[in-house]
């Protein structure tokens, strides 16, 4: 029934106007009176097939898991598509048609039993059903037509550049010459949409290992010959992928990528408001550099690149030759941004990558974390932080004779797995851990070592499933919940807010969340959902119960931080929290004044810190331009308001 009433939600946001701009989709033609009556029966056919598509649904997969997954994802893309299309100025109803037709085949295949990919070679689309937000999402695979190897095919998973324009009806693919080439060398290839102008960063990261898991389970792939790269957004999102995750990947290649993010610029670290740095901080690549201590990294750069700065390139090389990490580096001389148009620049970085494997069960491992969501590299963890904002580093290495030494930093526990490999079975593990010994006598090779370092105070931790700052919110299951509780005029606005919100999602992540009132959420659905509350404790009848249970509020006279209570006017508040009522789900509150007025549509919530209350009106003289900060800041390790992670101008 969700995804039913997704579809429908999407239609009439189309149906009012949201959409691809002007240029619309390429080729589609020019919308005229005659089209009219065809727009309107291919729009008629899109609403029976959704529901046709629903009923599929409600009878579940039976003798038919494989074709299910993939037949009924594919079949809404297409069908979104279609109404992509028709909403479009240029109005495509041959292109809608076409996808329509693809959505029908999916369907009458699936009645059959039969997967619509089964035995497609060459340039194949794809789709999964993100568990985020409900929406069936796209992406592309390259099939060599060649049998694959005993061991399955070598996988580059390609990560695309920004256009302003990508969407599923306009997506970001490389041309004809680069799957010719890939067929030469023998390689699969995956693109992930990445949820458009991401940045790879959050949803768009989850979208891409998604992709690599979906592309894994539907192909014959060697797990040990994984690789990513991509060029400018794309060689950025491979750094940030690729160094939160140095243990699923045998080298990358990335393409004129920035070094830190794009948002941030050269202003971080040290020119930025601290709660901005610390927002950012998990996602800087030359902070993250020496992640990729076993990743081979074969970076490639314009030397006249006037979109991105060769210094991003050149400081990031210089960094893992200081690190002694395996990089290799090529400028290409009196070439700018757009080396990744050339073959010979494909064609080196698949030469360079079709001489390695993964290296998985390295003897040494070094990792760097700011959060507890990204945590593994190889065979360590990193289970908590014990002083948020600051960065944990474990550096764990396998010696002679069963020793394991371990130097580990700000973290509350570490989860060690040393490969059986490298160690001698039925003998004692010696373990020092930051100079203090210990033997385990008993262990089994494989077995996960939990080593403890310090205790966190309180009910409630900061976890990988539970921490902040607001964009973590959107990455698990989250449901939209405008109030009721206050007179017409609170109503409708909170209502327009909740309606804002999903077409401000779907512009930059092209899902559509559910939203459903206060009065009506379930106890079910709470711990089912995080929960993005707008209103405050008069309007929002779920925060009337739990605001006394929050550490910052937004009163009428002003605004609370723990207990002390602080005089303003005309402010807004934007907050992440566990919910009281189901503490392990979140909530998002947007009260006084809604979030991001002003701010680009791909960058709402990167600034955004565990909270913050702010006026509406920019900051100029911050060039990020986030709203203007009054009071922001991080909840510490327990979830607890700390005035150390508090910011005030």
């Amino acid at each position: 029934m969700r995804t039913l009433i997704l579809s429908i939600t999407f239609m009439l946001l189309l149906a009012g106007g949201l959409g691809p701009d002007a240029r619309g989709a390429r080729g589609a033609g020019n919308r005229n009176s005659r089209q009219a009556p065809q727009a309107e029966e291919l729009s008629r056919r899109a609403m029976e097939l959704l529901t046709r598509i629903h009923r599929a649904q409600e009878a579940g997969p039976g003798t038919s898991a494989r074709a299910f997954e993939a037949n009924i994802p594919y079949a809404l893309v297409q069908v979104e598509k279609a109404q992509l299309h028709l909403a479009s100025a240029w109005g495509g109803t041959d292109k809608a048609a076409e996808a329509l037709e693809d959505a029908e085949r999916a369907l009458r295949l699936l009645a059959e039993g039969k997967e619509i990919h089964d035995g497609a070679a060459g340039l194949v689309e794809r789709a999964y059903l993100s568990p985020t937000d409900g929406s069936a999402q796209p992406y592309w695979v390259y099939v060599p037509k060649a049998k694959p190897p005993k061991e399955g095919w070598p996988l580059l998973v390609y990560l695309h550049g920004y256009v302003p324009s990508t969407s599923k009806i306009d997506p970001w693919l490389p041309t004809e010459e680069f799957w010719e080439l890939s067929e030469e060398k023998g390689f699969a290839v995956a693109v992930p949409h990445g949820r458009k102008n991401t940045d790879f960063e959050g949803i768009g990261e989850q979208d891409v290992l998604t992709v690599i898991e979906e592309t894994k389970r539907h192909y014959p792939i060697d797990p040990d010959r994984v690789f990513m790269g991509g060029p400018s957004m794309g060689g950025y999102g491979t750094y940030v992928i690729g160094l939160h995750h140095p243990h699923l990947f045998a080298g990358l290649v990335p393409m004129c990528g920035r070094s830190i993010p794009y948002v941030v610029e050269e202003r971080y670290p040290d020119n930025l408001p601290e709660f901005k740095r610390i927002a950012v901080d998990p996602n800087v690549p030359i902070t993250l550099a020496e992640n990729a201590k076993n990743l081979p990294v074969y970076l490639q750069q314009g030397e006249r690149d006037y979109l991105t700065n060769p210094a991003h390139s050149r400081r990031l090389a210089a960094k893992w030759r200081q690190l002694g990490c395996p990089i290799t580096y090529e400028e290409w001389r009196d070439h700018d941004h757009y080396i990744y148009w050339k073959r010979e620049a494909h064609a080196k970085a698949y030469d360079w990558a079709k001489k390695l494997r993964r290296n998985s069960e390295p003897r040494e491992v070094v990792y760097t974390t700011f959060t507890p969501k990204y945590r593994r590299a190889y065979w360590v963890e990193i289970e908590g932080i014990v002083e948020w904002g600051k960065p944990a580093r474990i550096r764990a290495r396998v010696d002679a004779g069963n020793r394991i030494v371990l130097s580990v930093e700000n973290a509350t526990a570490c989860l060690v797995s040393p490969p059986a490999s490298l160690l001698q079975a039925g003998k004692p593990l010696q373990i020092t851990v930051n100079g203090r010994r210990e033997t385990r006598a008993e262990w089994k090779p494989g077995a996960p070592l939990r080593i403890e370092l310090a205790k966190l105070a309180g009910p409630l931790v900061k976890s990988a499933d539970l921490c902040g700052p607001v964009r973590e919110v959107f990455l698990s299951p989250f449901l939209l919940v405008p109030g009721t509780q206050g007179d017409p005029a609170d109503e409708r606005q909170l209502s327009e807010w909740a309606d804002r919100w999903v077409e401000e999602w779907y512009a930059f992540a092209e899902g559509i969340p559910p939203v459903k009132p206060d009065i009506a959420v379930t106890d079910e659905e709470m711990r089912q959902y995080n929960l993005v509350l707008f209103g405050d404790r008069r309007t929002n009848a779920i925060l009337a119960r739990i605001a006394d249970r929050l550490p910052v509020e937004l009163t009428p006279a002003g605004y609370r931080v723990g207990r002390k209570e602080t005089p303003a006017e005309g402010l807004g508040l934007l907050m992440v929290y566990p919910n009281p009522l189901a503490p392990e789900r979140l909530v998002c509150v947007y009260s006084g004044e809604f979030w991001g007025d002003g701010l680009d549509i791909n960058h709402k919530f990167d600034l955004a810190p565990d909270f913050i209350f702010f006026r509406k009106e920019l900051d100029v003289a911050d060039p990020s331009r986030t709203p203007t900060a009054i009071c922001a800041g991080y909840f510490d390790s327990s979830w607890q308001q700390s005035d150390a992670l508090t910011w005030r101008p």
